[in-house]
């Protein structure tokens, strides 16, 4: 019972991974971009 417990949770936290992944990777290319713009910024106005 333990381990079909375990299983089901792992499932679902893959499941929820991969839901999350698309958007993560969306948020971690805007924050990439954003990251690099404000860089470019700050050794412009250093």
């Amino acid at each position: 019972m333990a381990k079909q417990k375990i299983n089901n949770k792992g499932i679902a936290t893959v499941g929820w991974i991969r839901r999350l992944g698309i958007r993560t990777t969306a948020n971690f290319a805007l924050v990439a971009v954003f990251g690099g713009l404000l860089r470019e910024a700050a050794l412009r106005f250093e």
